[in-house]
């Protein structure tokens, strides 16, 4: 998967996460952070309906450490990123 992630330097991207059920979740990540690249990874892949996604338990820390966000990959439904991150499709 060829991203602008690889063309960023290292800085905060804010990250909306939609999961099913309607519920969403906002979290920062610096764009180098690998749970991110699993989460990009994953909504591609099943965009493309592709096995190699990452499949097993996300666990994301909020508010400073102080929480986890915990839910499996199949329940990742979308995401919404500023400043925006374009994933290069593959034809």
């Amino acid at each position: 998967m060829q991203s602008a992630l690889q063309q960023l330097e290292s800085q905060e991207i804010k990250v909306k996460l939609l999961l099913s059920g309607g519920h969403e979740y906002t979290v920062y990540f610096k764009s180098d952070a690998p749970v991110l690249h699993n989460l990009l990874t994953t909504v591609v892949a099943r965009a493309y309906k592709q096995e190699s996604a990452y499949h097993g338990l996300f666990q994301i820390p909020m508010n400073e450490g102080s929480s986890v966000l915990s839910f499996p990959s199949e329940h990742l439904i979308g995401m919404v990123t500023e400043p925006p991150i374009l994933v290069q499709q593959i034809e």
